[in-house]
């Protein structure tokens, strides 16, 4: 028998009623009904098939353990969720340790910040499991019905009985004249609550309870229906508003009539355009004067610009004593004008403010306006101020509960910019009072509460750093308030006489008194703000689109065969140069000899990796039939004629076979020699094949023509990754359906004095003189890679063209990842981001669990900064996998790297053997991984090989690909 039960609520929430009946979490779940069980092992249950566990950091920090123990607890659950609460403000550590056991054990980790959220979280997964397929996918039927007009018998005879059909149509024409709201929201909207008055009567989160309505189209739809509408209201801007029979008895009748009904403010698109890029909008407010609101405000801008990545702003609309001018040393300016509109005063590169008294003649004028000439001015502060880029936009509010607030919190509310309010309290219950009020008014008028910060909650003295009770809290103060009210106690700052000698002079405090209590207070108040808005894309709003992506998901899996047909790809076919010289076999031979290949070249005077000139006579034959064929072209012949020789595919028809050769370098000598025949005014000795043989895709040309490959010449392009991203490219074209068959790889050659001089001025060359010890991946004592020169091609093919033919298979590829780091040309982040992307991606193509990695090939070129930073990236995703790179044995054949490690990692799968990382000898670095050196047999109980390459270039580019032996599953 099933624990799930039918409420009135219409959700489904099975609580352990030992562990959870305290649970404060509880008492906000609201949308959903909830019962007690003694029979389940998980903490709630959302559906038959979702277990959830629940956690909060508090106690993860004091028993660690407790998510291990309870690893059993989710296992007849087949979507296993760990509701993660996030309620300590240095927790940044503890949430890497959940993600990293949540991500092992193959667990959904869902972050949440408050009680409230965490019920939000457990009543939309209720909502989504009692969507079964069948229910899913009769919605979608009777959606493509309708989008083609195609209507059963039965609609047709209830649509011709059915009397209060043109009720029904004004009704759906009125609201989908308010902005943003469509058809399918006002079929919604009328199916829920029956007709225009009621939902013109309901509140915020009532219509926020429809499908697909959000906050901002709820606000649209209360501000655009007037209160009290009658059922069939026509609707305030159409052009029967007032004057048909359906709005008789209307208390707006009249104003509707006489076109003074309610409508959009103009101003609203100049207020959203002008705050377009603040990305966070925080009113500053305070039930009563004198509790340090503006001297709270701006301290806290001061705090948060500490960062100079973080551009901060202060809006001083307090009419009733503007004083942030004063505090932030910007006394004597005046509002600047220009062409964008007013300027805002800036107080630090990353910090400016613009208050209402800059507008005012001296210090001691008084503000003596009405409330339309305060309310427009308010208006013009946010409409006219072009603030450009900020992260933070502080707004300081007068005290109380005014009309000013009311003007503020309308406009930004309707121009849907407004993040949330601060409250600022002292802890004074006379003080509480008024902030109750005011935590009242931000609950009536919609604007979160983010937090309570309370002002002078004890005295710190100047001399001996003793903290005393200045405001005795005769009810529990500011935190029990909180509890009370369910808000988040953000801060308690102590009261410093300093401080008020400091914002008097208009100084920094932070520069004046940077070790103090309090500077340390407002630092971490700062440091709080940016958590909670840290995760700017929560899953909170993938949640509430929930039932589409569940739709969109089960319904590609039903019809996948007709939507998409997808081909397993294999390896089939090698071709190789390398500074081991022309072939596959010689770089296997090579690799398993753990012996450098590299020579120290007199001319260049750098150690590198040449393919040696008892080659010469070889790539001259090749090249004889194309006179003007440069290095890289040869190559690529030699690579490709290799591989198709290997794959048995040398004389068959190619009429679908592609060929993708990346290349990194065009052929930079050549155009320094035509640069000096055109400066010595040689035009005529200029070739005309010039121009063709520095062009990157020529290669690929070369070898289409000479093997007859009519299925697609493509070159891809991405620097010190082009040689994944090459074969990663022709793998998604295989995989669907583009071409059956593609000739992928990369070839470089730029062993010159070009690149040699480029190279040392960015110091990625070693300065080891030693070929023997020069390239040394992931070891101490590494300081460059070593300029190499080669690449590969690899054949790749359908699974079923491959067995058709009975062709040799060396490994199966499963996935392919790219990922950017966006952060620096030649530089990776530190926290190694992009790497983790790239390998993340690239096992979520491969549909595989990541604990079935057995071995990483690393990019690892043999510098300090990269080769620690991949290893930590690989650490956090596969811990304790063997790794090793190749460029110890190989050096860096730039745009070939890849492919030669990807040749050599199929060769590693087919042939059992795993090729260590050439001098390594000590690292210096911690790392959980099994840092491979020398050559061993890969025997791993059985276990199916499976293994990552990874390809990192310039630009912040990267590419994993993800290759397995081939079972035929």
């Amino acid at each position: 028998m099933s624990l799930l039960t039918n409420t009135s609520g219409g959700g489904k929430i099975i609580i352990n009623k030992k562990t959870q009946d305290k649970n404060p979490l509880i008492i906000h779940i609201r949308m959903c009904g909830h019962e007690y069980s003694t029979e389940m092992t998980c903490d709630f249950e959302a559906g038959k098939e979702c277990g959830v566990l629940f956690l909060t950091m508090k106690y993860h920090r004091i028993n660690p353990e407790y998510i291990e123990a309870r690893y059993g607890h989710l296992s007849p659950y087949k979507i296993k969720v760990l509701l993660f609460l996030f309620n300590l403000p240095d927790g940044d550590k503890n949430l890497h340790d959940v993600n990293s056991i949540c991500q092992r054990r193959g667990w959904s980790l869902i972050v949440c910040y408050s009680f409230q959220e965490a019920a939000e979280y457990l009543e939309n997964l209720t909502k989504a499991a009692q969507h079964n397929e069948q229910t899913i996918m009769k919605q979608y039927h009777d959606y493509k019905k309708k989008r083609q007009g195609i209507k059963n018998k039965q609609d047709k005879e209830t649509e011709e009985d059915d009397p209060n059909k043109e009720m029904y149509r004004i009704a759906v024409n009125f609201l989908t004249s308010i902005r943003s709201v469509n058809t399918s929201d006002a079929i919604s909207l009328i199916n829920n609550f029956g007709s225009i008055r009621k939902i013109s009567n309901a509140t915020e989160e009532d219509l926020c309870g429809v499908s697909g309505l959000g906050r901002i189209k709820a606000r649209n739809i209360m501000s655009d229906i007037p209160d009290n509408a009658n059922a069939s209201c026509p609707g305030t801007g159409s052009k029967d508003a007032g004057k048909v029979s359906s709005c008789a008895g209307c208390p707006n009748q009249s104003a509707c009539a006489t076109g003074k009904g309610p409508a959009p403010d103009a101003d609203l698109i100049f207020v959203t355009d002008r705050l377009k890029d603040v990305k966070h909008k925080i009113l500053i407010l305070s039930g009563k004067g004198g509790v340090g609101k503006s001297t709270m405000t701006s301290n806290l801008a001061l705090a948060l610009s500490q960062d100079p990545k973080i551009n901060v702003a202060i809006l001083d609309v307090d009419i009733c004593g503007p004083s942030q001018a004063r505090m932030m040393g910007v006394e004597g300016e005046s509002v600047h004008d220009s062409a964008d509109g007013w300027s805002p005063i800036y107080v630090k590169d990353n910090l400016c403010v613009m208050s209402i008294a800059f507008l005012l003649s001296g210090r001691n004028d008084a503000v003596i306006w009405r409330g339309a000439r305060k309310n427009a001015l308010i208006k013009q502060f946010l409409k006219d101020v072009d603030w450009g880029e900020i992260d933070y936009l502080l707004i300081d509010t007068p005290p109380g509960t005014s009309d000013e607030h009311i003007s503020i919190v309308q406009m930004l509310l309707q121009a849907s910019t407004l993040d949330g309010a601060l409250i600022v309290t002292t802890p004074q219950e006379v003080s509480l009072l008024d902030v109750r009020k005011e935590i009242n008014f931000c609950s009536k008028t919609k604007v979160p509460v983010i937090g309570v910060i309370e002002n002078m909650s004890y005295f710190v003295c100047p001399c001996c750093n003793k903290e005393t009770e200045l405001f005795p809290s005769t009810t529990g103060g500011a935190k029990s308030m909180c509890d009370e009210l369910g808000l988040k106690l953000l801060a308690k700052l102590p009261q410093d006489p300093r401080m008020a000698a400091t914002v008097d002079k208009g100084e920094d405090f932070f520069e004046t008194h940077p070790d103090t209590q309090l500077c340390k207070a407002f630092l971490e108040l700062g440091n709080q703000l940016k958590e909670i808005y840290y995760y700017v894309i929560s899953v909170k709003y993938f949640l509430k689109n929930l039932f589409n992506f569940i739709s969109i998901i089960l319904f590609y899996n039903k019809h996948n065969q007709s939507v998409v047909m997808t081909h397993r790809v294999v390896i089939t076919g090698l071709g190789a140069i390398s500074p081991y010289g022309i072939g596959v076999e010689i770089l296997w031979k090579g690799l398993q000899s753990m012996k450098s290949p590299f020579i120290f070249d007199n001319k260049l005077g750098i150690v590198c990796g040449k393919l040696s000139e008892k080659y010469n006579d070889q790539l001259k034959e090749v090249g004889k039939n194309y006179r003007h064929i440069n290095r890289i072209g040869t190559f690529s012949l030699l690579a490709a004629g290799e591989a198709l020789r290997d794959a048995g595919l040398e004389n068959e028809n190619h009429l679908e076979t592609g060929v993708n050769i990346g290349v990194g370098f065009t052929d930079l000598e050549k155009v320094v020699e035509v640069g000096k025949m055109i400066e010595e005014k040689k035009e005529r000795r200029v070739s005309p094949y010039f121009i063709p043989n520095i062009l990157t895709n020529i290669p690929s040309s070369y070898v289409a023509m000479e093997y007859d490959l009519l299925g697609g010449c493509l070159s891809s392009s991405a620097a010190c990754a082009t040689g994944v991203t090459s074969i990663g490219d022709a793998f998604l074209n295989i995989k669907f359906g583009q071409t059956r068959r593609i000739v992928a790889g990369a070839i470089d050659s730029a062993i010159n004095p070009l690149t040699k001089v480029g190279f040392q001025q960015l110091r990625a060359l070693t300065r080891n003189k030693d070929p023997e010890s020069a390239s040394r991946p992931f070891d101490e004592k590494r300081d460059g890679f070593v300029l190499s020169e080669g690449g590969g091609l690899v054949v790749l093919e359908r699974l079923e063209d491959a067995l058709s033919r009975k062709a040799k298979i060396y490994a199966e590829i499963l996935g392919y990842g790219i990922a950017s780091d966006a952060y620096h040309l030649t530089s990776p982040r530190e926290d190694g981001l992009g790497s983790q992307l790239s390998m993340q991606r690239c096992i979520d193509s491969s549909k595989i669990n990541p604990l079935n990695i057995n071995y990483v090939n690393a990019h690892a070129t043999s510098t300090q900064i990269g080769d620690k930073i991949e290893s930590a990236s690989i650490s956090n995703l596969f811990p304790s996998v063997m790794v090793s790179s190749y460029k110890g044995h190989l050096g860096h054949t730039l745009a070939g790297a890849g492919a030669l490690e990807t040749i050599g990692t199929a060769l590693s799968i087919k042939n059992k053997k795993i090729i260590g990382t050439l001098n390594l000898e000590k690292l210096d670095f911690e790392t959980n991984n099994r840092m491979i050196n020398g050559c061993h047999n890969w025997d791993d109980n059985d276990k199916k090989k499976i293994s990552l390459v990874n390809s990192f270039g310039f630009g912040g580019i990267y590419g994993t690909l993800c290759l397995s032996e081939y079972d035929n599953y």
